[in-house]
């Protein structure tokens, strides 16, 4: 290998990963990953062009394993180019809205419209499709086993979305989930299971656990997140979950190698005037978070959980996927890097006036027939007219 790279980044604090602290650097890159963190700056490589950090902050990209991108009702190429400016460059989405309207031709557009994003878009295979099962709800598609192994092989798919039918799974399920689950043990053991159980506790947290559905991002107690960490489970931290009282349970029991920040959902106003995982950062920090456990939760864990070791860390040889932020405590994002390319700058940001579209056949889904009022009356025998019925509220402090 020669002494020639394609980039340097001077006069940044880069954060290293395994000392959860800053140095002084000089990092060079070399086609789109890492070559050198120069801590010497003694300047032993050439660079085809080079950055001045101007004293900024240097943090692996952020990288979020555990969200569904219909939730900020656009498309994955659109939430790609918004979530840049918030410092993301990697997510596991799992498209399990779509899959129960569209199936696997909806995944497939997702998937599609990805790829023509600013960043890695990866998917996790819907699990449970219909989500509530036929005998709840009349949706639009059914994944069965045999999609689920034929979504696994897909380009871009990368693990098994969350499983959320816990209680029937572990009592013997014969679900079509269940089914994969039995088929990837014997085909491939390693293969990452993503879980959904509120409320499991004890034997029945075992049982699920047994099954090698080991991650969670439900929000819990106390009691069920000790259980959670305590018997071996990667915990994924959403919106709800950060509360003082988490955040001093894991900084004061040293957990943070075993559970990642996520977003789960983030619909289009929080995103907009709150941010996406960079939000989550901010208020753990306020809670009392040091920064560099914030950041270490948001990039090497998550990529450690899904095994994806080419990137995360700041190091030689893995993505030159990285931020330059103002400081670690306000962390706003002034630029973002995805293998060594510049694809956000504060400075030059303007907001997309474009439309984006998976396409006609993914509009005008939703089909209900007009309702009957007669549905709606309450026949009430006899001469007393009080009646207990049930009336569903708006709770609009949620």
């Amino acid at each position: 290998m020669n002494n020639k790279a394609d980039l340097v980044i001077r006069n940044v604090h880069v954060f290293n990963t395994y000392f959860h602290d800053f140095k002084d650097a000089d990092v060079y890159v070399k086609d789109g990953k890492f070559l050198y963190i120069d801590k010497k700056k003694e300047n032993l490589l050439e660079a085809t062009s080079e950055i001045d950090g101007k004293g900024r902050y240097m943090i692996p990209g952020l990288i979020d394993i555990h969200m569904h991108i219909e939730s900020s009702l656009v498309t994955p190429e659109a939430f790609s180019k918004y979530t840049v400016a918030r410092g993301i460059t990697t997510v596991v989405s799992e498209p399990h809205e779509i899959a129960n309207v569209c199936g696997i031709d909806g995944i497939k557009a997702m998937i599609d419209s990805g790829n023509k994003g600013l960043y890695d878009i990866y998917y996790a295979i819907p699990s449970n499709v219909p989500i509530m099962g036929p005998e709840f709800e009349t949706a639009g598609a059914t994944i069965t086993c045999e999609d689920m192994m034929e979504l696994k092989d897909t380009d871009k798919v990368w693990c098994l979305g969350e499983v959320m039918n816990y209680k029937e799974i572990i009592a013997d399920d014969k679900s079509e989930v269940g089914k994969f689950i039995s088929m990837i043990h014997d085909k491939e053991p390693n293969y990452i299971l993503e879980g959904h159980c509120p409320q499991l506790k004890d034997l029945d947290l075992a049982k699920f656990l047994y099954l090698g559905i080991n991650s969670d991002h439900c929000e819990h107690d106390i009691e069920e997140l000790k259980q959670r960490f305590e018997n071996g489970m990667f915990v994924q931290i959403q919106g709800y979950m950060v509360t003082k009282e988490n955040i001093d349970f894991i900084v004061n029991n040293d957990l943070y190698d075993y559970f990642s920040f996520v977003t789960d959902d983030v619909f289009p106003d929080i995103l907009l005037y709150k941010g996406h995982l960079d939000h989550l950062i901010r208020e753990a920090i306020k809670l009392g978070m040091k920064p560099e456990w914030a950041i270490y939760s948001s990039t090497f864990t998550p990529a450690n959980r899904m095994n994806m070791r080419d990137r995360g860390a700041i190091v030689p040889g893995r993505l030159a996927d990285f931020l330059l932020i103002d400081d670690p405590h306000s962390f706003n994002i002034e630029k973002t890097y995805k293998k060594g390319l510049k694809v956000y700058d504060v400075n030059e940001y303007q907001e997309a006036d474009e439309t984006y579209s998976l396409g006609k056949e993914f509009e005008d889904t939703v089909k209900i027939k007009t309702p009957d009022l007669s549905k709606f009356k309450v026949t009430v025998e006899g001469p007393d007219r009080d009646v207990n019925v049930r009336v569903m509220n708006i709770n609009r402090n949620l």
